[in-house]
């Protein structure tokens, strides 16, 4: 039996039967719908365990209006992304202004047309996913970051032993997930015991964690070969190998 994905979950809100009735027959094939016929209760379901991916919301409802709604949503920090679309019959452009003022996307007028109500719902739903996986995405290169910045720090030298050279590194990321790397390896000569310093730059950023740990392997297998007296063009050769 193949695993179906989740219906996603909206919530409809209006305290007119007849108008629930349409909704709920224009969407529910598609869709999981949650009702609730006043906004106390439509802020009592975004409020559970389980909120919904996006509410259609009336405006004109006895009690807390659908504006006062969603500015509630909006000024809560666990349900201000649910993206919020009003259903209503108030068709004049301060109402519909005013709509977006308090933090809706979409504004649909009734009688509603079952294709547009289809499409906005859609697209507004496939616009939410987006950000989610943008959200997702950030989260892991941030880790990526924090991962690569332990792997770098303490490798590397901040200056060459020469005392008469004075250098900086300046690293200006695009983005704070950035994980390249620069920074000096000390090479001692064979016979004459001198000492020659490397600069050595890392571009891990934006190839995953596995090119930033790579730093750790690459550089600790230079440190190695230099330090049994193989000459740094061999050292990258037998790194490379590796």
């Amino acid at each position: 039996m193949k695993n179906q994905l989740r219906k996603q979950r909206i919530l409809i809100v209006d305290d007119t039967p007849e108008n629930l009735d349409i909704l709920i027959n224009i969407l529910n094939n598609d869709y999981q719908l949650l009702v609730a016929k006043n906004g106390e209760k439509a802020l009592q379901i975004t409020s559970s365990e389980k909120p919904p991916d996006l509410i259609l919301l009336d405006i004109v409802m006895p009690g807390m209006d659908g504006y006062e709604v969603c500015e509630n949503l909006k000024a809560n920090e666990k349900t201000k992304d649910i993206p919020i679309i009003f259903v209503t019959g108030l068709n004049e452009v301060k109402d519909e202004t005013r709509g977006f003022e308090a933090g809706a996307l979409d504004y649909i007028t009734k009688p509603v047309s079952p294709s547009v109500v289809k499409a906005r719902v859609k697209t507004h739903l496939e616009l939410r996913n987006s950000y989610q996986r943008i959200d997702l995405i950030r989260t892991e290169l941030e880790t990526e970051h924090k991962e690569a910045e332990k792997v770098g720090k303490g490798l590397l030298k901040s200056k060459p032993h020469n005392d008469f050279l004075k250098t900086a590194l300046l690293s200006a990321p695009c983005s704070k997930t950035c994980g390249d790397r620069a920074g000096f390896i000390d090479e001692i000569l064979p016979i004459t015991g001198k000492k020659k310093s490397w600069l050595i730059v890392f571009d891990s950023s934006g190839h995953g964690k596995g090119a930033a740990k790579f730093q750790e392997v690459a550089i600790g297998s230079l440190l190695a070969l230099l330090r049994n007296g193989t000459g740094m063009k061999h050292a990258l050769s037998e790194s490379n190998s590796l």
